[in-house]
């Protein structure tokens, strides 16, 4: 058996360590520059629905009625359709429009966890505010902090979320995502005629279909705007807007999707109405 002396014993653990490092990292790293690796990819969420992944590609925006109609207390939340419903407690049918937006909201987080997209949420009666990059616990926060009053001025809040996406794709160009916009209200637009304009406008400047997609979902069952869906695609005949971007969908059939599916069918093109197409033929014709 070898015996060897202190300094010995440090010179062989020197010798070995730097044979170690000149095996396993590279001649830059022994320079002084470390050489980074890229780190894996994380682990996708096998939990979430494949389907629901897809809103991933979108700017969502939530615009949410705070006008005092929605503290009527006639809504109520229907179980989810993976729950067991023997084991689900009756729905509470007694929510205010307010706290039922709440909850629905809430609710995407849950199913889509950190990487639901929420960019930005807005809530609006005769004026609005805008919450940035919004998690489940900004969510809480903005609702606790605003309570239902006012009137319903719609037009104020979404015009500048029109101009903003076109202000990005002209910066940004083909890497803009394209902009979906839920309304969450009662349906009782104060005025139908600014907003109407302000959807005009953007459709003229759009160039695919799929860019901007608005959705409204009406809280309650009140009867008031029954064909707003019309009212806001309906062009006059000098515009040239080619799309309609505008969809609809009342209380009951909110409930029995979701509101996961609801914002879904509203990514979906949706087909011109026949004065659109004839206008649109028309106009074709006549640069002939």
């Amino acid at each position: 058996m070898i015996k060897m002396s202190s300094p010995q014993v440090a010179a062989a653990l020197l010798l070995l360590a730097c044979t170690f490092f000149s095996i396993t990292m590279s001649r830059d790293c022994l320079a002084g520059q470390l050489t980074m690796y890229p780190q894996p990819e994380p682990v996708a969420d096998e939990s979430v629905n494949p389907e629901f992944k897809k809103l991933m590609n979108y700017d969502i925006v939530f615009v949410v009625d705070k006008s005092e109609s929605m503290q009527r207390k006639d809504c109520f939340l229907m179980p989810d359709r993976d729950e067991d419903v023997a084991q689900v407690t009756p729905p509470d049918r007694h929510l205010s429009r307010w706290v039922w937006c709440q909850k629905q909201i809430a609710n995407l987080f849950r199913i889509g966890g950190k990487s639901f997209p929420l960019s930005k949420l807005i809530l609006f009666s005769d004026d609005f505010k805008v919450y940035e990059n919004v998690g489940a616990e900004e969510l809480t926060a903005a609702f606790m902090d605003n309570k239902p009053r006012g009137t319903t001025q719609a037009a104020k809040a979404i015009k500048p979320q029109l101009k903003q996406y076109f202000a990005n794709k002209a910066r940004f160009g083909d890497v803009t995502r394209p902009l979906l916009i839920v309304v969450i209200s009662d349906g009782g637009l104060t005025s139908k005629l600014p907003l109407r304009r302000a959807i005009i406008e953007a459709t003229d400047q759009m160039e695919r279909p799929d860019e901007i997609a608005i959705t409204f979902l009406k809280i309650g069952h009140d009867i008031r705007s029954s064909n707003l869906e019309h009212e806001l695609n309906k062009k006059p005949s000098h515009a040239t807007g080619k799309y309609n971007i505008v969809s609809v969908k009342d209380f009951d059939e909110i409930n029995q999707i979701g509101l996961a599916r609801a914002l879904l069918d509203a990514t979906k093109a949706k087909p011109q109405d026949r004065s659109d197409q004839q206008t649109a033929s028309r106009s074709s014709t006549g640069t002939m």
